[in-house]
């Protein structure tokens, strides 16, 4: 079976959440889940793009558009979740 954690906080700082995910992430796949990790990143332009694991999903950008955007930018989130034939979605 496929889960997806859907997390939409940027995991390359250290820190309690970021340990607590991973932790959560490998519960799942303890109990028998292929389990894929979303994530935020900002590049060197602080435009936030959405990855699955390694694989970019959708770009946001910057600034209030950016927040704005990670509200109302679900289309390509929801084909990869189509596309990939995942059984659990879990929200954190």
């Amino acid at each position: 079976m496929k889960a997806l954690f859907l997390n939409f906080e940027n995991l390359e700082e250290i820190g309690g959440i970021t340990k607590k995910i991973l932790f959560e992430k490998e519960a799942l796949e303890d109990k028998g889940f292929k389990t894929y990790l979303s994530h935020i990143k900002k590049d060197n332009f602080a435009i936030s793009t959405l990855y699955i694991d390694d694989y970019p999903i959708i770009a946001y950008g910057n600034g209030l558009v950016g927040k704005i955007n990670r509200h109302i930018k679900t289309a390509a989130l929801y084909d990869w979740i189509k596309d990939s034939n995942i059984d659990l979605l879990y929200v954190s």
